[in-house]
């Protein structure tokens, strides 16, 4: 095998539950500044450990607020639940962050996993994983435009 010819590139995810706005936006700046070459942060509405009623987060409104007060490093959600929005929203979202960032946008899209906060906000969770990456592969040509 040869050798690898591209840099080696860290990334830096930083958790949205459990924190306070200062230090989450905070965060993402610091990242950019030490020159990790993306940050990422996740697109769940309810915390995925702990207490249901700690805090958290939405993960679009934050690496849209990363977009604008960083300069370099590249933006987005690790990754973006297609259970959640509409492909045709998400779509016009990742384009709107993309100029934004100046083209530092990135767009992670899943199939989804965590049933409790679907149930919680009243997402549809489908029959299982098959129905969801029915839904994904079906919303990729939207996403693709």
């Amino acid at each position: 095998m040869p050798p690898a010819t591209a840099p080696l590139r860290l990334g830096a995810l930083c958790w949205n539950q459990y924190t306070d706005w200062p230090s989450l936006l905070q965060a993402g700046i610091r990242a950019d500044e030490l020159g990790y070459s993306s940050l990422w942060t996740w697109d769940h509405v309810y915390p995925i450990v702990g207490s249901a009623t700690g805090p958290m987060f939405e993960g679009w409104l934050t690496i849209t607020a990363w977009a604008m007060a960083t300069e370099r490093a590249r933006i987005g959600l690790m990754v973006g639940a297609n259970t959640f929005r509409e492909p045709a929203l998400v779509a016009k979202m990742a384009t709107t962050l993309d100029h934004l960032s100046e083209g530092r946008a990135i767009l992670g899209i899943g199939a989804a996993w965590f049933e409790t906060e679907h149930t919680a906000f009243g997402f549809p969770f489908g029959d299982g994983p098959p129905e969801r990456l029915r839904w994904l592969g079906e919303a990729l040509p939207v996403l693709r435009g």
